[in-house]
């Protein structure tokens, strides 16, 4: 949707348009408040987050909804602000705000408006003339991946022991994806590892993880994913298809649902269908057993780097 442009002529059809306006934004409780969020004084882009802050409304992945089909309609542009989806306003749409508004809220004055012809079309485009493509998020298991294929033979036995470090852990599924580097933990870090490695359906894919070690305790939840609560977000900053997050105990479902609303969000500014997936205790337990010799390799490289830097001192 990134790059759409407005088909039909506004400024010699205006009567057409502010009807078009109307009935897309309608009588319903959300999507006129997104509308008016998005055409809020004069700022040209508004994210999400400033959209619902505007609106009052509270649920992130409805704004998105209602914020697409604006934008389907051709009533507002997409854009990109903060490294998140935003909604850019049409010059013509902003001008005639209060009158779009008040023609949505009353079908009986819309229905008896004005308009050189009823039965006009406007199309949303891309701007290479190709249609539109709805965001897509589709949510994914370990299972699902042909470089994970030794879990199908490993059943549920419980969480991942508490002794399995996160950098061990990491170090596994490198080993497993056969993925070099070393990627080290710091503060401002967006993700913990990035590949190109994974295999999913016959082909490679990019993927980005996130991993939470036995630091952390109890069922996960949005405000244990980082300083800020953005691990998350962060994460999704990363290039690639597939997000991938992994911790030792249960995952609560708000987490979850995290996941899967920055996964529509990554979609939207990119035009590609984006994977999510979860890993979680019982599932790297699974994965941890499914490769015991990768994991012991990675075992082994933590001692030896514990050992090189004793000897240093």
């Amino acid at each position: 949707m990134k790059g759409a442009i407005e088909v039909s002529d506004s400024l010699s059809n205006a009567e057409e348009q502010i009807e078009r306006a109307a009935k897309t934004v309608g009588r319903g409780e959300v999507r006129p408040k997104v509308f008016a969020a998005i055409y809020h004084h004069k700022q040209k882009i508004k994210s999400v987050t400033e959209v619902m802050k505007k609106s009052g409304l509270k649920n992130r992945i409805r704004v998105l909804q209602e914020g697409r089909h604006l934008v389907r309609k051709g009533i507002a542009r997409s854009a990109m602000k903060d490294g998140e989806t935003a909604y850019e306003m049409i010059d013509f749409f902003h001008a005639h705000k209060p009158q779009i508004l008040k023609l949505a809220a009353n079908p009986k004055k819309l229905a008896a408006f004005p308009t050189k012809r009823k039965s006009s079309v406007s199309v949303t485009v891309n701007g290479n003339g190709a249609k539109a493509q709805r965001p897509k998020a589709v949510a994914l298991t370990l299972d699902d991946f042909d470089s994970f294929k030794a879990l199908s033979k490993v059943k549920a036995d419980g969480f991942i022991p508490r002794t399995v470090s996160e950098d061990q852990f990491k170090r596994g599924v490198q080993a497993i994806l056969g993925e070099p580097g070393d990627w080290r933990d710091w503060g401002g870090e967006m993700f913990d590892l990035s590949s190109t490695q994974l295999i999913y359906k016959g082909k490679r894919i990019g993927a980005v993880f996130a991993f939470k070690g036995p630091g952390t305790r109890g069922p996960l939840t949005p405000k244990k994913m980082g300083k800020n609560g953005d691990q998350i977000g962060r994460m999704y900053k990363g290039v690639g298809r597939v997000f991938i997050l992994q911790y030792g105990e249960s995952v609560e479902e708000s987490v979850r649902q995290l996941m899967r609303t920055h996964a529509v969000e990554k979609s939207d500014a990119t035009g590609e269908t984006i994977f999510h997936v979860i890993i979680d205790g019982t599932d790297s337990h699974r994965l941890y057993r499914a490769y015991p010799t990768e994991f012991a390799k990675a075992a082994k490289k933590k001692t030896k780097k514990k050992k090189a830097k004793k000897a240093k001192r």
